[in-house]
């Protein structure tokens, strides 16, 4: 059983190193916020993205070694 397991631990691959990221948002409807979490998840590197309309932030869970951190920025001020 142990060398099964050994060898199962051996073919898995590392996680990627994902980082938590915030950023503020300007207020908005629920439609667009839905629309703009959409556009934020397809940036390179971003696995997740959330906005929260009553908070008016933007969650995203990002691979900080292909993250684009200027598009993301460039986005959400086009939001503005």
């Amino acid at each position: 059983m142990l060398i099964v397991w050994l060898i199962l631990a051996a073919t898995m691959k590392a996680p990627a190193a994902v980082r938590s990221k915030m950023y503020p948002v300007q207020e908005m409807d629920s439609n667009k916020s839905r629309e703009l979490s959409r556009e934020l998840a397809a940036i390179t590197g971003v696995h997740e993205a959330l906005v929260l309309v009553n908070e008016r932030v933007a969650y995203l869970k990002v691979d900080m070694k292909s993250f684009d951190e200027e598009k993301v920025i460039k986005l959400l001020g086009e939001e503005t």
